[in-house]
Formats: structure tokens, C-alpha cells, sequence
């Protein structure tokens, strides 16, 4: 046998060692990626609720958060959807709460039972919403949560309150969205 074929190439110096390893040990499996980043994205806004005596942690966050992390390549996950279909969900929310005149109704876990407008509002408004995803091309489906979070009740229909929606979506969608490139850079993610 020849000797030369049974020793190892020289690898080029200006090569770095890391180029040789298989890639599929430097990836971080789904089963620690997921439940890690989707509880960093919570702990974002729940800090900043504490800090600030805010409530920047609401319910349409965690499906934002899972969709990020767990389905990083999906269109719905990408950064437009998340922001635009958030944002049309909240514009969708004020429009059901002026049309259907919920101000004054209660909030429907305060009040214990449900009102004939608030239910008309949810419907229409998830008639109207899906329509304006669709229409702009920002189908995001944790954003249907973000609507009834108006329509339902739980924040009211004026800035004091919406401004939260909006804060709490931005810092995770943004921190999501750096997350998910991540995710996406990682060895056998692309």
C-alpha cells in the first residue's frame, strides 16, 4: 500500500479546525432551541412589566413566541407578518370596539359573562382581520389573539391602555426576530 494515501491530507493553515466537524454537533436540537428562546422572549416583557409597573406581557406574546422560535422559516414568522399582522389586529380591535360601541361594556372577565356586542365584534372583527392579512400580504395567525384581547375586553379601547399592546408586541416581535436569524444561521436550519 502506498504510505501516502493512508496519511491525512495536510489541511491548508489559513483553514479553521471547527470547518472539519460534522455540522449536525455545533446544532442545537429543537427540544432545548424552542422552550429556552420562547421563555427568554417572555421574560423580556415580564421584566420590563415589573420594572416599568406595566402590563407589557399579555396573552397573544406566547403564540407570537412559539411560532418565532419553533417555525423559524414559515412567512408567518418572518418579521413583517409578525409586526403588520399584530398592528392590523389592533387597528381591527379600535375599529370593532367604535363600530360595536364597547366602551361601555365590561370586560368580559370582570363581568363573568359575555355581551351580544362584544361577541358581534369578535366575529365581525375576525371576518375583517383575516381579510386585511390576507389582502396585505401579512398573514400572522398569533395576531388573532391580539384582536380579542380589544374586542373581549381585557385591554380598553384607548391609547393608555393600546400603547401596551404595541410595546409589548414590538420588544418581542423585534427580540423574536433576532432569535429566529439565529435560529436560521444555525448549521442545518437554512
Amino acid at each position: 500500500m502506498n504510505r501516502a494515501r493512508l496519511e491525512a491530507a495536510p489541511r491548508p493553515e489559513h483553514e479553521h479546525p471547527a470547518k472539519h466537524f460534522k455540522r449536525s454537533y455545533l446544532a442545537i436540537p429543537d427540544v432545548i432551541w424552542v422552550p429556552f428562546s420562547c421563555a427568554f422572549l417572555m421574560l423580556i416583557p415580564g421584566v420590563l412589566s415589573l420594572l416599568l409597573r406595566e402590563p407589557w406581557l399579555f396573552p397573544s406574546l406566547a403564540p407570537t413566541a412559539l411560532l418565532l422560535t419553533a417555525t423559524p422559516r414559515l412567512p408567518s414568522a418572518k418579521l413583517y407578518n409578525s409586526l403588520a399582522g399584530h398592528l392590523l389586529a389592533i387597528g381591527t380591535g379600535l375599529l370593532m370596539a367604535v363600530v360595536f360601541q364597547l366602551a361601555g361594556h365590561p370586560p368580559v372577565l370582570v363581568a363573568g359573562k359575555i355581551d351580544p356586542p362584544r361577541i358581534w365584534a369578535t366575529i365581525v372583527g375576525m371576518a375583517v382581520l383575516p381579510f386585511l392579512q390576507i389582502l396585505l400580504r401579512a398573514i400572522n395567525p398569533p395576531a388573532a389573539a391580539t384582536l380579542l384581547l380589544i374586542t373581549l375586553g381585557a385591554f380598553k379601547p384607548h391609547w393608555g391602555e393600546i400603547r401596551y399592546l404595541v410595546l409589548g408586541i414590538l420588544v418581542t416581535v423585534f427580540a423574536g426576530e433576532i432569535l429566529r436569524r439565529v435560529r436560521l444561521a444555525q448549521p442545518g436550519q437554512s
